[in-house]
């Protein structure tokens, strides 16, 4: 089997209005078009041929091989899930050893006219290698094409961390040795003839980094990496600058607080469409693993980090501000391929909205039940409701998901709770069916409701007692203050039952005020 991996790139330019879109450092939490938060780990945003793709391994894996799966986006905002690229199943052996195809990139051979998708997977024993694939399709259908052979693998060598990138139309392959100590840059040439594919070039930056990616800006080649980390909550960014994609480099750190609690992930190039000024984007990406609720090494519901990068006179990359309000806005042109913008998120008749600075919070079931209300909008059938939640938990870890109505607050937070309830579900009887990343609950409820109808959603534990061995869930929250919304949100702490009080009169279930969950209701 043959793949030629010379390439040819066309330049991109379109008649279409560039969009706005805002980067706030406080906004890690991004969300497809049904509701579920992005389910990425080592992966990376980047314009391929003629949209956003981001390309990743889903964080609710848990298994030794993963699925690598995409999302894409017509706007940098509205993100589909594609699913998996290829049948993991049938290549398993592939991606075997280690490494499992991870960090997976793809990049468009305009010459061949097919997808390429390159991980790193090094089978123990063997000599370090590439698995390469391709496709006739950016977001699935890949099939294993061969194994690329680096030209530089001393003993105690490989390939780790992997970057691809396209630049003046040649294909260029990044990547770290399993010692941390180098990365290299080889140009991706033609071959012209089988796997295993052997590179004639090689080129060395000294010093720790890991995930190395490599793109141009101007007369400059930068390579952007980070320091050594394993899913640590924040790691130094460096960057390497050179007039040559094989060096030699100059190098800065270019990150305040620990790339802001993240790890880097590559730089996004976001191209110039015909109505910007700026010229070309290019924004940096990183795995915000500070933002997971649950602590220890479970890192699975964490949310991202993009920060556009700013350039001095001399090449040099400005530091980036971590400050929890800096807003970044950058032009970016709309993609030209057909990718769906909306979905049951975007288009629920109630909700707290699918682009939210939401942040994650911990606790659920183990020091807290919650009580999300709302006002019904419409007079139609309430078909279900769908709600963020995220737990790590071996066993058994039961929680109660209710849908009921009510008539007012005091009878809300009354004794025993007078409500009408209208739908409910109790999940997490076994260890599969919980949620390792924020992905949206389901609960059915198919009954009418009127406009002006009060709702709510209420998250406890179904029986008189939380087990002493329970673990809590996580949630992900909102700041309402000032929005004049009629959601509120209401707490009970655990094992509070009395009333409060001087005169005892005070309910224990007490609003979270300006506080706000990570729902939405569909009616149909």
């Amino acid at each position: 089997m043959r793949l030629v991996l010379a390439f040819a790139i066309a330049l991109w330019t379109s008649a279409a209005l560039a969009v706005k879109v805002t980067y706030t450092n406080k906004h890690y939490y991004h969300f497809d078009v049904d509701g579920n938060a992005i389910d990425s780990t080592n992966g990376k945003v980047e314009w391929v041929k003629d949209q956003y793709f981001w390309i990743a391994e889903p964080d609710s894996c848990g298994a030794d091989v993963c699925d690598k799966i995409s999302y894409s986006s017509p706007d940098l905002t509205n993100w589909y899930y594609n699913g998996p690229l290829f049948n993991l199943t049938t290549n398993m052996n592939v991606c075997s050893g280690f490494g499992s195809c991870s960090r997976p990139k793809v990049v468009y051979n305009e010459k061949t006219k097919k997808y390429v998708l390159y991980g790193f997977a090094s089978v123990t024993g063997a000599t370090p290698n590439i698995p390469v694939f391709t496709s006739d399709q950016l977001t699935k259908g890949y099939t294993f094409a061969g194994r690329m052979i680096p030209d530089y693998h001393p003993s105690g060598y490989g390939v780790e961390d992997l970057g691809l990138a396209v630049i003046d139309g040649k294909g260029y392959v990044t990547w770290t040795g399993f010692n941390l100590t180098a990365a290299l840059t080889q140009p991706l040439v033609e071959a012209g003839g089988d796997f295993p594919v052997t590179p004639a070039s090689k080129n060395l930056v000294d010093g720790l980094v890991e995930s190395p990616d490599l793109f141009k800006r101007g007369d400059y080649y930068y390579m952007v990496g980070s320091g050594t980390c394993a899913f640590c909550t924040g790691t130094t960014t460096l960057a390497y600058r050179s007039k040559s994609p094989f060096g030699p480099w100059k190098r800065q750190i270019v990150d305040n607080n620990n790339t802001c609690g993240g790890q880097a992930m590559g730089v996004m190039t976001v191209p110039s469409s015909s109505t910007s000024i700026q010229g070309n984007s290019y924004v940096y990406h990183a795995d915000a693993f500070h933002t997971a609720p649950v602590g220890q090494h479970f890192t699975l519901p964490k949310g991202h980090g993009f920060w556009p990068l700013s350039f001095n006179h001399d090449g040099s990359i400005q530091r980036i501000d971590c400050s929890p309000t800096t807003k970044f806005i950058i032009d970016a042109p709309p993609a030209t391929a057909k990718v769906p913008s909306t979905g049951r998120a975007t288009t629920a008749a109630d909700g707290s909205g699918n682009y939210g600075d939401y942040w994650p919070e911990t606790g659920l079931l183990t020091q807290r039940y919650l009580y999300q209300t709302w006002t019904s909008s419409t007079s139609r059938n309430l078909t279900e409701i769908r709600v963020n939640l995220a737990c790590n938990s071996p066993v058994s870890n039961r929680i109660a998901i209710t849908v009921f109505s009510f008539r007012d607050e005091n009878e809300l937070i009354s004794p025993f709770f007078k409500w009408n309830v209208l739908g409910s579900l109790t999940f997490g009887q076994d260890s599969s069916s919980l949620l390792p990343g924020f992905k949206v609950k389901r609960v059915p409820v198919n009954k009418a409701v009127k406009a002006g109808d009060k709702l709510g959603i209420a998250l406890a534990f179904p029986g008189p007692l939380v087990p002493t061995n329970s673990l809590p869930y996580a949630y992900l929250l909102q700041d309402t203050t000032g929005t004049r919304t009629n959601h509120k949100l209401y707490e009970l702490k655990r094992g509070h039952v009395s009333r409060d009080g001087l005169t005892a009169s005070q309910s224990p279930v007490k609003e979270v005020e300006g506080r706000e969950l990570k729902w939405y209701a569909t009616v149909g």
